[in-house]
């Protein structure tokens, strides 16, 4: 047989509006559906980098001491080496350490640059990092030895060819002994370089109580997991229990987490990269929208293609009376409805390659232009490709090769019309229903994300600016601030070693005395501040004092939260002593409470208000800065100039304390954006369908609509018997997205300690927003409908 192309390129110039609408459907769900996957598959790929050899693990903590609970991703520094030599199922095992960031200086050059870790020579042996020189077995040997990526090599050396050079980190001189191709950003940590875990001290090795390094082990293979779990706490507890009974019986847990798991897992205290901890349930909702949206549009263009077909019924007769049998039809069908398809296929591939770097950038994914060359991504597009294969072709082809050719002639097409009915209204009401579950999940999305940028956190956090300072740098902290103080602009000036919203923040055991007697342990929040904190950031006091510099005894007061209050069942805090613990051997420096200021939030909303203990100290290495409203560029150069008088070899850098609130939530405004766009393409694909379903019964009910008007119906009568099965399916898809959309977007937003409450607002914006979809679409149709002459309509008969 052979394929009419003169029959394609005619049916696609005589139903212009068809083919156009059929391409645009097709081109949205191919692309959404192509986009959606290959950010699936791109957050399955993150940690697939391990050096093989045996099963990696990173090793977990739970702490559990004076009524606290808490999870971290770090573990005690000894840990390492005390499991590879007594553990017989772990072979291998590497430490590294989190850092904050730091001033790298060569010669006048001075910068900031983050991601710069401590660790050891074996932490080469788990993870996959391309050396393009020096040797990984020994190049993190030496206390002075640094390992640079290219970039940062690139960066300051302009070469990659910088073995033995010199770089100052920190105010330390260190040697280049390696340099490493920048790694895979699909990693739970993406290293700009690492320093010698040696500089930091052999001193750390022996000390069990602090939890500061992330510890990775290579068990020998799957087998030993359960018999490795099920030794190590008991080997562990023989190091520690002494020890951790000091501090009022605290218990430490380990466990073993797969390396794979580590980006899906529980978003842990001390991740190295939090961002980087991503959600299954982010995964299903993309999922779940990729294949709806594709499979949607597949029918949209099935139920299209029947409209469109049935306009075309007397040709299919002919074809059948003339001779053509119904595998041609078929085959005829399919080759008209591949091709617009391998058409869409080739123009949505080329779709992709701009789409995906606006798709990076607008969402933080990390897809790169060649993701859709792989093996396991080709393999989702062709599936995509077979999905609306079957579903937007096979039923068109095989609804034509059955029409009776002799009714067709004589114009009924009455018995095949019927029975494709009940796939048009389902498909109608789950689009309908898909797109209120989609606005209403959008607004609520939308307005967490207003509420997490704009609710107050119980101090104010605008226009206020941070410098930092270093340890070797705190001697220019009077003079500098005394200028500071001096500059147009400046409302007030604080220090702290912490920052709400920022970093700094460290957690210590306090021994605390009861209010029925004797004492307690518990690990709490605390940092330094300077008497001016309160006043900078505009907190509330609400007991007590807050610290004077004046006053030589508040270098042993103490001021507490109120959630502290609450949690140590304090009635009367004032004067009530605290005893911080300073080190494993139980040292420690007492406190007596002078104040108690209202809660605040020292981290994002996703984490309640915990106990904070604030503790004076006249000079930190965070300046607090309270300026005026109005243009921060000019301010800017003013404390700059201030700063360069002052303080050598650190680079001027003003953060904002409100900026490192919304850093936080980058990932809900890239969801909520993800989920706007996606909004809109499902509106169109939604409109699409709409438009097809109403083509489809206006075709179908033609000579109906003639003869009840030639019997006197009218125009409104028609209208609302055309609309009724409209309606039917919008009462339905309300019923069932409502319900739907509340359950999803009420356990989405027990993801935040402080949240919105889903009031009746987002419900009736989403059937408003259908309603106007629906409206607009089938008003078009009926209104042509109810308009066409009954003499044109019966005119066959």
């Amino acid at each position: 047989m052979i394929l009419d192309f003169k029959a394609l390129f005619r049916n696609a110039r005589e139903h212009k509006l068809y083919s156009v609408i059929n391409l645009i459907g097709l081109l949205c769900g191919f692309t959404t559906g192509a986009l959606l996957v290959l950010y699936i598959l791109n957050q399955y790929s993150f940690d697939t980098h391990g050096v093989p050899g045996g099963p990696i693990y990173r090793v977990n903590s739970r702490v559990q001491v004076g009524g606290t609970e808490f999870k971290t991703a770090t573990g005690p520094a000894p840990l390492a080496g005390m499991l590879t030599k007594e553990l017989p199922g772990v072979v291998d095992a590497a430490r590294l350490v989190a850092s904050d960031r730091v001033v790298v200086k060569l010669g006048d050059q001075s910068l900031y640059e983050e991601r710069v870790y401590p660790t050891e020579s074996a932490l080469f042996r788990f993870f996959r990092f391309e050396f393009l020189a020096g040797d990984a077995r020994t190049c993190l040997d030496q206390a002075s030895a640094l390992v640079l990526t290219s970039s940062l090599a690139s960066k300051y050396f302009g070469t990659t060819e910088v073995l033995g050079r010199s770089l100052e980190l920190g105010g330390k001189p260190y040697t280049v002994t390696a340099v490493i191709q920048d790694p895979p950003v699909n990693a739970h940590f993406v290293p700009r370089g690492f320093t010698s875990i040696a500089a930091l001290g052999p001193e750390r090795n022996a000390v069990w109580a602090s939890l500061n390094d992330y510890t990775y082990v290579r068990l020998r293979d799957e087998g030993a997991l359960a018999g490795v779990a099920e030794r190590m706490q008991p080997l562990v507890d023989k190091y520690t229990r002494e020890i951790y009974a000091r501090f009022n019986d605290a218990r430490v847990t380990f466990s073993l987490q797969p390396l794979a798991d580590i980006h899906f897992g529980e978003k842990l205290r001390y991740e190295l990269d939090p961002s980087k901890i991503g959600s299954r349930s982010d995964i299903y909702l993309a999922l779940f929208m990729a294949w709806l949206i594709i499979v949607l549009a597949s029918a949209n263009y099935a139920i299209i293609g029947m409209a469109a077909a049935m306009r075309r019924a007397k040709e299919i007769g002919i074809r059948k009376v003339v001779g053509a049998d119904r595998r041609q039809l078929v085959l005829q069908s399919l080759f008209e409805s591949l091709t617009l398809i391998g058409f869409v296929a080739v123009c949505g591939l080329g779709l992709l390659w701009p789409l995906l770097g606006l798709f990076n950038r607008a969402f933080g994914a990390t897809i790169s232009y060649t993701s859709y060359l792989r093996p396991d991504a080709l393999l989702c597009l062709l599936a995509i490709c077979l999905v609306i294969a079957a579903i937007g072709a096979g039923y068109p082809a095989l609804y034509l090769s059955a029409v009776d050719p002799i009714k067709i002639l004589k114009g009924d097409q009455s018995t095949a019309s019927r029975k494709s009915l009940p796939l048009t209204s389902a498909l109608l009401a789950a689009q309908l229903c898909l797109v209120m579950f989609i606005v209403a999940s959008t607004w609520i999305v939308g307005a967490q994300f207003s509420f997490l940028r704009n609710t107050r956190l119980g101090f104010d956090q605008s226009d206020v600016a941070r410098l930092e300072l270093s340890g070797d740098q705190l001697a220019a902290y009077s003079p500098l601030t005394q200028e500071l103080q001096k500059q147009s602009g400046v409302l007030g000036v604080a220090s702290a070693s912490a920052t709400p919203g920022g970093t700094g923040m460290s957690s210590n055991s306090f021994e605390f005395q009861r209010e029925e007697g004797g004492n307690n342990l518990r690990v709490t929040k605390n940092f330094m501040v300077d008497d001016h904190f309160v006043s900078v950031l505009g907190i509330q006091l609400l007991q007590g004092r807050f610290f004077d510099r004046r006053v030589l005894t508040d270098e042993t007061a103490i001021v507490v939260n109120e959630t502290l209050v609450r949690e140590f069942g304090w009635s009367q805090p004032i004067g009530k002593r605290m005893d911080r613990i300073l080190s494993q051997d139980m040292a420690r420096k007492s406190y007596k409470v002078i104040g108690v200021v209202k809660d605040f939030h020292i981290a994002s909303l996703y984490e309640k208000v915990e106990p904070v203990a604030l503790i004076y100290r006249a000079e930190n290495p965070f300046v607090l800065l309270k300026l005026s409203s109005g243009n921060r560029a000019a301010a800017e150069d003013s404390l700059k100039a201030a700063w360069g008088k002052h303080v050598k070899d650190r680079p001027f850098e003003a953060r904002y304390v409100e900026d490192d609130f919304r850093a936080q939530y980058v990932g809900e405004q890239q969801k909520s954006d993800a989920l706007a766009m996606f909004t809109g393409l499902t509106i169109v694909v939604a409109f699409i369908g709409v438009f097809g379903v109403a083509s489809y019964h206006v075709t179908r009910m033609t000579k109906e609509l003639a003869i009840r008007t030639v019997l006197g119906a009218s125009r409104s009568g028609l209208a609302a018997l055309l609309s009724r099965g409209f309606v039917r399916a919008l009462v339905v898809g309300g019923l069932v997205a409502v319900p739907l959309a509340y359950s999803f977007m009420s356990a989405y937003l027990k993801r935040f300690a402080y949240h919105i409450e889903i009031g009746a607002a987002p419900f009736v914006i989403a059937a408003a927003t259908v309603t106007a979809i629906t409206a607009l679409t089938v008003v078009r149709n009926v209104s042509a409908a109810v308009r066409r002459s009954p003499i044109e309509a019966l005119k066959a008969e």
